[in-house]
């Protein structure tokens, strides 16, 4: 129970739910699933399944949720592919349909979470079998359903592992390669796990919308468990890219939290039946000291920058590895990856004489302008040169 608990209390999107560890959240989450487990032992209706508190407008998507979970859940034909077309898509377009984001952000963000959490993640081939829709030589275009499936598995710092079996309905368009409209998926997740000796499988439906190829708006995920049901809450109400995370319990509030592009900033809340047990300060998914949330405002709390769209450690010298990557940014769209290794811009090597400063100032400019980097994929035999457009990106900051 306390391994599908955390997940279901982590799922703050399709990512999130399959790759469980994602963000260095662990002993947050464990505090909030224990005492979400203590909620629903208490709660007022039998088995904890009561309404969440929610605004009329979130009630409406949230019974539309529900609905979607109740046709489909825990029924094996939600997955049947015998009427289905395999469709042979390109891994970046797979990645996109089942995790909203492409191949190259997806395993940015996987190792991110490894370099945090000390383990490592493999992921297998996404497969994808057409319900409805064109399959035009392996690309898919217009309204479509269809069951994806993949694997993974993760050797965790106990020297253990964690293997996850994911399947999908999903429902949505694309067009030219980017989601448009109204997205909803049912999805099934099986966990093994040899730390917590546990074979598990999750049930969620969720429900989103995008708008210039990003998710927008109220963005739901829930889940039913024997002791109690899972809603987790996505909304922007800071009138910036900043998105705003609300995770229930029955009609309980479990925990709050603040991300921006799959990270997390600013207070992290856990409560205990809807009074607030608890905070912490969390800063890119590590616990830092509490300064640094009282320097920081969800409502207004982005700075700007002209740039590529990646982020270098401090103090380096000769060997630049790319250590975070904004999406979307020029970088992003040119499949740079976390782990690769910047060796040149603009034709001139990258040695031991230059630092991080030198490379973030030379790849910064006025927008608009063109800088072309060298990039060494990372298990890459071959480097390869690109040309990227300098565009405006933003981050999140601390006030003086």
């Amino acid at each position: 129970m306390k391994t599908s608990t955390i997940i279901a209390l982590s799922t703050t999107s399709v990512i999130c739910l399959a790759l469980s560890g994602c963000v260095d959240t662990r002993p947050m989450y464990e505090r909030a699933a224990m005492q979400s487990l203590a909620d629903a032992a208490n709660a007022p209706v039998p088995g904890g399944r009561a309404q969440p508190a929610l605004t009329a407008q979130e009630m409406e998507h949230y019974q539309a949720v529900v609905a979607h979970y109740r046709s489909s859940a825990n029924n094996l034909e939600t997955f049947n592919t015998s009427n289905a077309i395999p469709c042979d898509v390109d891994q970046n377009t797979a990645y996109v349909i089942s995790q909203n984001a492409p191949m190259n952000v997806t395993k940015s963000i996987m190792r991110v979470g490894a370099r945090t959490l000390n383990q490592s993640t493999t992921i297998s081939p996404i497969q994808v079998h057409l319900l409805a829709g064109e399959c035009n030589q392996g690309a898919i275009s217009g309204p479509f359903e269809a069951v994806v499936q993949y694997s993974m598995n993760t050797k965790l710092a106990s020297n253990t592992q964690q293997n996850t079996t994911y399947t999908a309905r999903i429902k949505g368009e694309l067009i030219n390669g980017s989601q448009h409209g109204q997205w909803q998926s049912i999805a099934s997740v099986r966990s093994q796990s040899e730390y917590f000796g546990t074979d598990q499988t999750t049930w969620s439906a969720q429900r989103y919308q995008f708008n210039n190829d990003q998710i927008s708006g109220i963005q739901m995920t829930y889940a039913e468990f024997p002791q109690f049901n899972s809603l987790t809450v996505t909304d922007s109400p800071y009138a910036n890219e900043m998105r705003r995370v609300r995770t229930y319990t029955g009609s309980n509030m479990s925990n709050m939290y603040t991300t921006f592009q799959h990270a997390i900033y600013g207070w992290f809340y856990t409560y205990n039946n809807n009074q607030l047990l608890a905070t912490s300060c969390m800063w890119m998914n590590q616990t830092v000291a509490d300064t640094v949330c009282q320097r920081f405002s969800a409502s207004a709390p982005l700075s700007e920058f002209v740039g590529i769209g990646i982020t270098l450690p401090n103090e380096l010298r000769g060997r630049f590895q790319v250590h975070g990557l904004f999406h979307p940014s020029a970088a992003s769209k040119a499949g740079i990856t976390v782990g690769d290794t910047v060796l040149a811009i603009n034709g001139v090597a990258l040695t031991d004489e230059h630092d991080t400063a030198y490379v973030q100032e030379n790849l910064r400019g006025t927008e608009g302008s063109s800088v072309s980097i060298t990039v060494l994929t990372e298990n890459a035999l071959q480097s390869r040169e690109i040309k990227l457009t300098r565009s405006r990106i933003r981050n999140p900051t601390l006030s003086n």
